[in-house]
């Protein structure tokens, strides 16, 4: 494998989110909780089951991505709106639904933290004189995960970040792969990307004739209609940092 440039994917490669639990689901709840709080101090009038309607929301927004809906569905701000004002019936003006948006992002934010060996691989990859470059499927605005790059030290590394609610456009399609491969001006298969999902990631990155590496994870769990056993992957890796040491095998180069 001959790279030029790495690209990595954010959430359950380099970031991860940290609750009791720790899934998925337990984000977005997280998240909705914090929604929850922020309207019932407000003093709206919510129905008993809101917190399931909000996690099922963000879910079903998530489950249409392979289906290629309109992307300005796939916002945090989009869904709430839906959810707050068409179906709950509440009345909200556009400053006080971004204050709602902020509510929900910050409720799972709290718990987001750099997956342990983060900073020392992208450290010792720009020390090899790898350029470094990220994308990310987020229905948060892209602002809220710069953040946490920043805050957590990761952000200085990367020549450029692509967030998919910014960019209308998400993986597994290859538009956004081949927007960020043109911003180094490379070509395609001189490109590595690296994720932890089989369908986003790997899959992804395939249909835009990047190479690909795939972080292991113990559950094939998206999505559940596609065969994620044919997606097989250029290079196969437990921790994020083996990728330092496929390096320095000569594995990668």
């Amino acid at each position: 494998m001959l790279a030029k440039g790495i690209i990595f994917d954010l959430g359950g490669t380099l970031m991860r989110f940290y609750p009791p639990k720790g899934n998925w689901e337990d984000m977005e709840k997280a998240g909705g909780e914090a929604l929850i709080n922020f309207l019932t101090r407000m003093g709206y009038n919510l129905p008993p089951d809101a917190l399931d309607q909000t996690w099922r929301a963000m879910r079903e927004a998530w489950v249409t991505i392979g289906q290629q809906p309109d992307p300005q569905t796939l916002t945090v701000r989009y869904q709430l709106e839906r959810l707050l004002v068409e179906r709950w019936r509440l009345t909200f003006s556009h400053e006080a639904l971004a204050v709602a948006e902020h509510a929900y992002i910050s409720g799972s934010q709290v718990h987001v933290r750099p997956i342990d060996d983060a900073v020392s691989t992208l450290q010792a990859l720009r020390a090899a004189g790898f350029p470094l470059g990220l994308i990310s499927n987020t229905m948060w605005p892209g602002r809220a995960h710069e953040y946490d790059l920043a805050f957590f030290g990761l952000g200085e590394y990367f020549d450029f970040t692509l967030f998919s609610s910014d960019e209308q456009v998400w993986k597994p399609f290859p538009t956004i792969f081949e927007r960020a491969v043109a911003r180094w001006g490379f070509q395609p298969q001189d490109v590595i990307y690296v994720g932890d999902s089989l369908y986003f990631d790997v899959y992804g990155g395939q249909q835009a004739n990047l190479q690909t590496v795939w972080i292991e994870q113990p559950e094939k769990w998206w999505p559940p209609t596609l065969d994620v056993d044919n997606i097989i992957p250029d290079r196969t890796i437990t921790r994020v940092s083996d990728l330092v040491e496929l390096l320095k095998q000569g594995d990668l180069q």
